[in-house]
């Protein structure tokens, strides 16, 4: 009897079409072929970059003095900065989201950073459901948005492009989109990984997290939300289905929440988003599956900052004292190839230094820059390959 090996299962996912805000054209990107053997994946994150600031989220819901939503393992929304600092990651890949139609800056949605510039929210945020009609034709991506943080400190981009399912049907789990935007402000806040994990099990009674932006109540809520605070919730979610995650009797969704990554926080590996806030019954979330996930990730593999960086893999950067108050240390695991730059960044995105790489061993002075939180970038001459954030005091 002749023998033939097993091939992969390879099959397309659907279509994904692009809206450009300022033409208004809409383009329809060629169907992705993915592996369908692949029970799970995710994407990239800057856990690594961000590890010497992480918010400490907790681990579990039992062990927690958060009021629970009724008849659930899910805690109800607590204001963010009561309990992290907005800096940390990931609470720093939060995203506000503002329709900014007629010079306006409305409250709109939720969303997070899933790269250096672009954002993961709902579809229906933007679009009328079921249709491929924009009902917000100008939207501005914020971060470090919060009553609490001085604007000065915020930082925000246009969004230039819209990305969503060809067809989508917001009953479907299909209410995803990502916004690219102008400016490259993942760079300063960091970001989130997408993900999914075909296996329903594997969600059941899982701690998931939320970053959100409630902006106004439901007759189910009573808190005065007005848009412009960050709320942190988290719990075990067990409304599972091919098409959505959630939480079985939970209705305290509240309006802004719309697009809010439900996430996973893996201490010491990643955050990995699963899907983004769609309705309020059993708050219901848009779940990646593997088709859909695949049709995403390839718009982010556009983005060269979110590539894999195989030459910069084995590299590590120590960055020493910190906080620092005259100057700072950079060593380096092995010097970096011809043509690598230093740069840092204050909050807002602004340039405030940059220097050729030509040593392993670095010395930067900083009597003239400002106090508060700075980034350091290292660029090889094509992408961001390293990135540390720091105290100046």
């Amino acid at each position: 009897m002749l023998s033939y090996p097993v091939l992969n299962a390879q099959e397309f996912a659907k279509r994904i079409i692009s809206y450009d805000f300022a033409t208004g054209v809409f383009d329809t990107l060629d169907a992705v072929e993915f592996n369908a053997d692949k029970s799970y994946d995710s994407t990239i994150n800057t856990w690594d970059e961000k590890r010497e600031q992480l918010a400490d989220l907790p681990t579990n819901i039992y062990n927690d003095s958060l009021p629970l939503v009724e008849s659930t393992l899910y805690s109800q929304p607590q204001v963010a900065a009561d309990r992290f600092d907005l800096d940390n990651y990931p609470v720093s890949t939060a995203v506000k989201l503002f329709n900014a139609s007629n010079g306006g800056r409305g409250d709109l949605c939720s969303g997070v950073m899933i790269s250096n510039r672009h954002v993961l929210s709902s579809a229906h945020c933007v679009l009328e459901a079921y249709t491929a009609n924009v009902s917000i034709p100008e939207v501005v991506a914020t971060i470090f948005y919060d009553v609490s943080v001085n604007i000065e400190r915020t930082y925000s981009s246009k969004v230039t492009k819209m990305y969503f399912v060809e067809g989508w049907n917001i009953s479907y789990g299909e209410d995803i989109a990502i916004f690219e935007l102008e400016e490259n402000i993942g760079n300063i806040s960091g970001w989130m990984a997408i993900g999914y994990n075909e296996d329903d099990n594997f969600f059941i009674d899982r701690h998931l997290h939320k970053l959100s932006y409630p902006a106004y109540n439901t007759p189910f809520n009573d808190y005065p939300f007005n848009g412009d605070t960050l709320f942190y919730s988290h719990g075990n979610i067990d409304f599972v289905n091919d098409n959505f995650l959630g939480v079985v009797g939970h209705i305290k969704g509240v309006g802004g929440e719309s697009g809010s990554a439900i996430f996973d926080h893996i201490e010491g590996q990643k955050c990995i988003a699963y899907g983004v806030l769609t309705w309020l019954g059993n708050y219901s979330h848009s779940r990646f599956n593997i088709e859909r996930y695949y049709a995403f990730t390839d718009i982010l593999k556009q983005d060269v900052s979110t590539a894999t960086r195989d030459a910069y893999s084995d590299i590590s950067m120590d960055l020493y004292p910190n906080p620092a108050t005259h100057e700072i240390y950079l060593e380096f695991s092995e010097k970096l190839r011809r043509g690598a730059k230093v740069n840092i960044y204050n909050v807002q995105g602004h340039l405030l230094y940059q220097a050729d790489l030509s040593t392993s061993e670095v010395r930067i002075d900083l009597q003239n820059m400002p106090k508060g939180t700075l980034f350091i970038h290292i660029n090889d001459g094509r992408q961001i390959v390293l990135t540390r954030p720091f105290i100046k005091y």
